[in-house]
């Protein structure tokens, strides 16, 4: 992994939200679409890591999850991997991120359905190295 020092800081749940007016009678038509966002913060050297679970039923949601965790990256590391006042994050740690962000989001949406008596579908596992295929570049100030 390229030697990317990190220390995971923090998460949340941002959303977890039942439309009940749309809950389907059965789940054989359910998509689960699936998102995953970056943010960097310069100033405390943290990537935001957000993934995202939407559920639809013939092309209207009835469900939305979101979850983000927060990765400090070591300053000797952010000063390797930044050149002109920004830091190219490697494709490799991005998908890292993105898979132990979305785990805990299959675990909350498990969680959460119970709690609300929802039972939504688990949402399926994701390969991230296939959606993401590059090193993304941020600025280092925010």
């Amino acid at each position: 992994m390229n030697n990317v020092l990190f220390r995971l800081v923090g998460g949340e749940l941002l959303q977890f939200a039942v439309f009940e007016n749309e809950l389907p009678q059965g789940f054989n038509e359910t998509s689960i679409k699936t998102n995953v966002k970056f943010f960097y913060n310069g100033n405390i050297r943290v990537l935001k890591c957000v993934t995202e679970g939407l559920y639809s039923h013939k092309e209207k949601t009835f469900a939305k999850i979101s979850n983000a965790m927060y990765f400090e990256i070591e300053e000797e590391t952010v000063k390797k991997l930044s050149i002109d006042k920004k830091i190219s994050v490697p494709q490799e740690i991005l998908s890292y991120f993105a898979s132990l962000t979305y785990g805990s989001l299959r675990g909350m949406c498990t969680l959460k359905g119970d709690e609300f008596k929802v039972p939504l579908p688990i949402l399926p596992p994701v390969n991230f190295n296939e959606i993401i295929k590059e090193a993304s570049i941020f600025d280092i100030a925010s």
